[in-house]
């Protein structure tokens, strides 16, 4: 089965690093960096299968005006 939701293209997509779960989370980079080292293999595996890399991001500017809860 494929997945529910399929982008267009990736420039709708972010890649998901320390920043930008700074700017989401609200919570500190060292917070963030324990988080994101204990689930490191989901996070690769995920950047990975959209061909999002290290600059993806780059330029974008706040991730919280494009995703917000």
């Amino acid at each position: 089965m494929g997945a529910l939701f399929k982008p267009c293209c990736t420039s709708q997509m972010w890649v998901i690093n320390n920043q930008a779960l700074r700017q989401l989370s609200g919570c500190n980079g060292m917070l963030v960096k324990d988080w994101m080292t204990r689930h490191q293999g989901a996070i690769d595996d995920h950047n990975s299968k959209y061909e999002l890399g290290t600059y993806h991001n780059k330029g974008r500017g706040d991730i919280t005006k494009a995703i917000s809860w």
